[in-house]
């Protein structure tokens, strides 16, 4: 069984993408000195430095400890719990509209597909809300008219880890409904 908890021998476990000695260079030893190493794998390309975009992957439990492990720092780093709550909401919701599409068959699935990609790889807020805009059905226009302005209240050098957080919570609902 694969705990939800991250344990105090875990978080002591976890590697970060600068070393003590460059974070120190830097003059303050703070959260973003931390920040996990391999995170900016999966950050979308173009957002940060290092980002490359990949997938994450559910594959044993040493992953799904990683995937905590990412998901405490970001919301550590946000420094605001309602994203998380609305990182898995927006997630939730974009991959039912996935399924629905599916459902109703292969008319408009391209379309939809590739709008749910390039939310998932928005380098900046401009493109995301490009992205997001085409997607607004009655169903889910509220939840994306307050995606929308919680974004636009977050520091822009946030917003890279908040797109991350949901492709992180779209990856674990995929998993967990596979698991089905």
């Amino acid at each position: 069984m694969i705990s939800s908890e991250v344990r105090n021998s875990e978080i002591e476990r976890l590697e970060t993408f600068f070393t003590f000695r460059n974070a120190c260079k830097s003059g303050s030893i703070g959260l973003k000195s931390i920040e996990p190493a391999k995170l900016r794998d999966f950050m979308p390309v173009g957002s940060t430095e290092y980002a490359r975009g990949q997938e994450f992957k559910f594959t044993d439990e040493k992953s799904y400890l990683n995937y905590s492990l990412y998901k405490l720092w970001i919301i550590a780093m946000l420094n605001k719990t309602e994203l998380l709550d609305l990182a898995t909401r927006l997630a939730a919701t974009l991959l039912e509209m996935e399924a629905k599409k599916k459902d109703e068959g292969n008319r408009g699935k391209t379309t939809l597909s590739q709008g749910i990609e390039d939310v998932k790889t928005a380098k900046n807020l401009r493109g995301f809300i490009d992205a997001l805009t085409p997607l607004i059905e009655g169903s889910n226009a509220d939840l994306f008219v307050d995606v929308v302005e919680q974004v636009l209240k977050m520091p822009t050098d946030n917003f890279p880890l908040f797109i991350t957080l949901v492709r992180f919570e779209l990856s674990h609902l995929k998993y967990l409904k596979s698991k089905k």
